[in-house]
């Protein structure tokens, strides 16, 4: 069984301490001071409308208040992380005893995000806040792509604001799937069969993660 990261990894405290670490602005530095008046005020709403204090996001940085917010509006949409299919198939995996291999390790999954420069964290945090508004309908978008099995919606929907904006669609996808290509059809593949589970927005549009592998020799059928 083959993930992004260590998901078991991310429950240990000093894990999560790591990640705040990288998240949050050093003392007497604000998130609100690097938005525009407008752009405080949609914080202050989305917030409120995911349930989340605003005193819990004046401290982190861009990227970890779009992950943040983000988190906090689906779960007050009923969703729960520990009922994904990545979280579904690793608790499956150690009950059974499989090989457990990573595409990435957990410092370099936060690295992924820590280590956008400052105008691509604000690009992220700022599509981040107009997604929010419309999060219903984009889940329900997302939801329909994914059962029709159409990956050109479910790209639309998923990858949207990477869409809009080329250099993070490089950073945090084209440049994951090419390194994770080269994993898959070197050290790991002798572990074939392999079952690989990454998220969606890896799977669709171009350079997706199966067309990376296709262009190596691989046969991909979607199923």
């Amino acid at each position: 069984m083959v993930f992004e990261t260590d998901l078991g990894a991310l429950e240990r405290p000093e894990i999560q301490m790591q990640m705040l670490a990288l998240g949050t602005y050093p003392e007497g530095q604000s998130l609100l001071s690097h938005l525009d008046a407008g752009e405080r005020r949609l914080l202050t709403e989305r917030a409120a409308q995911a349930g989340l204090p605003l005193n819990q996001l004046v401290r982190l940085r861009p990227w970890m208040g779009a992950v943040m917010l983000t988190m906090a509006a689906l779960q007050r949409m009923g969703f729960d992380p520990a009922l994904g299919v990545d979280r579904h198939f690793f608790e499956r995996a150690r009950q059974e005893g499989k090989r457990l291999y990573f595409l990435e390790t957990v410092e370099e999954q936060f690295r992924v995000f820590a280590d956008l420069p400052s105008d691509l964290q604000h690009t992220l945090l700022a599509q981040t806040l107009g997604d929010l508004g419309d999060l219903s309908a984009l889940v329900a978008e997302m939801t329909a792509a994914w059962r029709d099995g159409d990956g050109d919606a479910l790209d639309r929907v998923v990858n949207r604001g990477l869409n809009r904006h080329p250099e993070l669609r490089r950073r945090l996808l084209t440049e994951r799937n090419g390194a994770w290509t080269a994993l898959l059809d070197g050290p790991l593949a002798a572990e074939s069969p392999l079952l690989v589970v990454v998220g969606a927005g890896h799977l669709v549009g171009p350079r997706s993660l199966p067309e990376m592998l296709r262009q190596e020799g691989f046969q991909v059928r979607q199923r």
